[in-house]
């Protein structure tokens, strides 16, 4: 194991992934998981299971200390069972749930409209009460209800313990959003990490939502000079006491004033009566708001306990997302992790000056614009615009939005050392540290397929070098470009835009699906692969966000369309063609198995029957029309995601019905004229998932097949499920995409041609995988002649080097033959091709 970026700066919980070899590890044995160099508390459950019933993925939480080496973090069989002897850290109550760290004790709610009661410390003394989602309307509207509907533990362990509340939001009735809010702690820890997720109904789109905040209290005491608000800026933590001790009289030396700005409790003296009682005069400041508006802005302002006119503090660029309030007892510091990635955000800290203050993380700041949820047009734009079908279903019914927030109740601190601690807390919030295995880990173990290779030495000048940099190169563009054209907000951060405009010098922002990629062409699964191969900070950061975007924002969650992902559009879930291959759950498993995400885990399995969904949309409506109890798939994406859903929810339950699908399929398409080649388009029977062959050359387009990550589903699963016959599907569907024209007709009996497989770079990795498995020279060869062929100008230079300099309302650097479509498969492609026959020149007949 090692850091993702940097070992812990505050100490404290952590969680990760660690994968097994088939046969490695016994179902039995995870229990007896151990952290051989340590005494940190630490504990372990399984995430999947290989068929043999040995676990292939399992998740471990341990709490560490400042500094900790991660290397001690990699788990060994021993003989375990320390932690299991302890009590759990949350169990069941009548009426609630009782979390207990032993640094802090609440409750967990099951009614109601807060999430917890009160929050207290071992001794009793009082740290926070009435955890609560709050939202705000816009004028015209009445106040919307918060109403918890239940709460249940959804992980127990004595080292980590997660409860899981859900809930409603409604106005006049309606229901306006769902909220499922998972509460995390870890042992010995007083922190409250909360997975906040928001599930949005059509009734929210038309600018009702004016904020969106979850906010807890905190009880203040002593004097008002002495407590004091702090907040993470760009680069460290301001202080302020509620009520200053500077005045006019003691303006050119107060070293009172100075111990307060870092959060001295103060007192007065015989010789400081007289600055005392002046600066008792001055105002006492009861609301503190720092708002960050776009992703280079961000401003702080304060009221008076009077509550009047606010008052301008500053402003910055970049908010490290934390604010502070406490007194001479302790405080409460509250993250919002992403808070400038995802604005419109602000931090509150409210009612300071009285009794009990009130700290709120705004996920959508009340003090910007309400939310708006609206389509950009009435119309669709199919032809001039690359959109889907000509329908009209852009609505945000059942789309979501998961934020991260974290309460840390922090005890007295009298040193002046308090603004450095609140800035490192800041930092870590941010960025929480992550263990990772090496790649030659994750790839010996083969648990999370093997469509990817591992870097090789090479001299700077050979293919080999040179593909290596055009796959790194496409990487740093990529980070650069999310900064350069500002790809940030609550509903954009972690995509990509799909096209370039080479004559405006941007992106297709405002041109229907050349917009937005929503993960067309499963760019998220070529930066987690990338990182697999790589255990690149860079782009396992990246990579991250796209999962939390795709897998929340570019699918329904619930309505009409539940299960179904939307193509990419100028609006996330603009585009009328409701999609299996945009909520796929293959895209999103990496990020998954790498940390025991429970929210991730839970997006996962809302796919598992997603058949369902096509029952009621047909994916291929526009060309066929339906038949009682059947709709039309194509084999790839449609009938490859629902192979990638049932799959995963195999793999992580061990449950046979799920790969009993799988078989079902491959044995009826085995059946067909020509294996994968028998469509693209098939009749399914939604109830049974029958597939139903209707003739050669359906409408679709065999490039469709494999260009949202079938070859890597479908490899996996060979491999995983040792399935001779499906691999030799495979090997006949690269070759056949790599035949001339004339031999493509010879072997279809005149029906299949070129005009059939278009975009022949999409196909390169099922062409290498017929190489290898025919021990096919020339073969492999044409594949790296068409992945080199497709690199727009050539690889004998860096990829930065290719960039050019171009005027826009600001300078760019910009790659104008850019498409995200292109830089996936490219690189998706050419990993596999590396991982199956080697660099371009390599490839041995010796091994098939």
């Amino acid at each position: 194991m090692k850091w993702l970026e940097h070992a812990p700066t505050t100490g404290g919980g952590t969680m990760y992934g660690h994968p097994w070899s088939r046969g490695e590890l016994p179902s039995a044995a995870v229990a007896e998981l151990v952290l051989p160099e340590t005494d940190w508390p630490h504990e372990a459950r399984p995430l999947s299971y290989w068929p043999d019933g040995s676990v292939k993925w399992t998740a471990h939480s341990a709490v560490v200390p400042v500094g900790a080496d991660a290397a001690k973090l990699t788990p060994k069989r021993g003989t375990g069972g320390k932690e299991a002897s302890k009590p759990a850290l949350a169990r069941q109550e009548a009426g609630s749930i009782v979390v207990d760290t032993g640094a802090i004790r609440f409750e967990v709610l099951n009614k109601g409209t807060a999430i917890t009661g009160q929050v207290r410390d071992p001794t009793g003394a009082l740290l926070g009460d009435a955890l609560r989602l709050v939202v705000s309307t816009t004028a015209g509207h009445p106040d919307a209800v918060v109403c918890v509907d239940s709460a249940a533990i959804e992980t127990i362990g004595a080292v980590r313990s997660v409860v899981k509340s859900e809930g409603s939001v409604q106005l006049d009735g309606t229901v306006l959003m769902k909220f499922v809010l998972r509460l995390a702690v870890f042992a010995g820890q007083p922190t409250i990490h909360i997975t906040q997720t928001l599930l949005f109904t059509d009734a929210a789109k038309d600018r009702i939502i004016s904020g969106i905040g979850l906010r807890l209290d905190r009880p203040m005491t002593g004097e008002l000079h002495n407590r004091h608000v702090s907040f993470a800026g760009d680069t460290a933590v301001y202080t302020e006491p509620v009520q200053s001790l500077y005045s006019r009289p003691f303006s050119a030396v107060n070293n009172v004033y100075a111990a307060q700005l870092v959060g001295i409790p103060v007192a007065p003296d015989a010789e400081t009566e007289r600055l005392f009682s002046i600066g008792v005069q001055n105002a006492v400041w009861g609301n503190y708001l720092i708002t960050q508006e776009s992703e280079d802005y961000f401003r702080v302002e304060k009221q008076s306990r009077d509550r009047l006119a606010p008052v301008r503090v500053g402003k910055g660029h970049r908010s490290s997302g934390l604010i502070y309030a406490g007194d001479p007892t302790g405080g409460v510091a509250v993250s919002l992790r992403g808070f400038w990635q995802k604005f419109p955000a602000a931090l509150e800290a409210d009612d300071v000056e009285g009794g009990t203050a009130a700290l709120t993380a705004w996920s959508w700041a009340e003090s910007v614009g309400p939310m708006d949820l609206r389509h950009y047009a009435a119309e669709c734009f199919v032809d001039s615009a690359y959109e889907g079908f000509d329908e009209l279903r852009a609505t945000p019914e059942g789309i979501a939005n998961t934020s991260h927030i974290t309460f840390d109740f922090l005890p007295a601190r009298h040193d002046g050392g308090r603004p450095a601690e609140l800035w490192t807390l800041a930092q870590e919030r941010q960025f929480p540290v992550q263990a990772v295995c090496s790649p030659k880990t994750y790839y010996d173990s083969r648990a999370i397929g093997v469509t990817w290779s591992l870097p090789q030495q090479s001299e700077p000048s050979s293919a080999r070098s040179q593909v290596e940099q055009r796959l790194a190169g496409l990487i740093d563009f990529y980070s650069a470009e999310v900064e350069q054209r500002g790809w940030f907000g609550y509903w954009n951060y972690g995509d990509f835009m799909h096209t370039y405009d080479q004559y405006r010098h941007q992106w297709r922002y405002d041109m229907g699906g050349y917009a937005w990629a929503n993960n067309e062409l499963a760019p998220n699964m070529w930066l987690w692969q990338y990182f697999l191969r790589t255990g690149d900070a860079t782009t396992f950061r990246m990579a991250e966000a796209m999962t939390w975007h795709s897998a929340e924002v570019d699918r329904h969650h619930s309505g009409d369309y539940a299960q179904l992902g939307s193509r990419h559009n100028v609006s996330h879930w603009g585009c009328g063609c409701k999609e299996v291959r945009i909520s796929m759950a293959g895209l999103h498993k990496y990020y998954y198995f790498l940390t025991g995400d429970e929210r991730m885990g839970e997006l996962l399995s809302e796919v598992r029957d997603a058949q369902n969904a096509l029952d009621r949309l047909d994916p291929m409506r526009e060309f066929y029309d339906r038949r009682q109890g059947r709709t039309h798939i194509r084999i790839g994406p449609d009938w490859a995601a629902l192979t990638s859903n049932w799959f995963v929810e195999w793999e992580r339950t061990g449950d046979p019905q799920w790969r009993d699908l799988i078989t079902k399929g491959i044995e009826q398409i085995k059946a067909m004229p020509m294996g994968l080649l028998s469509g693209p388009t098939l009749e399914l029977e939604t109830a049974t998932a029958d597939l139903h062959h209707m003739h050669l050359g359906t409408n679709g387009g065999f490039h469709m097949i494999i260009a949202f990550g079938a070859p890597q589903v479908w490899m996996e699963i060979a491999e995983v499920m040792n399935h001779g016959d499906f691999a030799r599907m495979l090997a006949e569907f690269g070759r056949f995409y790599a035949l001339s024209d004339a031999e493509k007709r010879a072997q279809s009996g005149d029906v299949l041609d070129d005009s059939f497989f278009a975009w022949p770079p999409m196909a390169s990795g099922m062409m290498a995988f017929a190489a290898k498995y025919y021990n096919d020279a020339a073969l492999a060869q044409k594949v790296w002649d068409i992945l080199l062929e497709d690199t727009h100008g050539g690889m004998s230079r860096p990829f930065k080097d290719s960039l050019l300099e171009a005027q826009s309302w600001a300078p760019v650097l910009e790659y104008p033959q850019i498409s995200t479509n292109w830089a996936s498969q490219w690189c998706l492609n050419a990993m596999l091709a590396l991982e199956l026959i080697g660099a371009p020149g390599e490839f041995s007949t010796a091994t098939t």
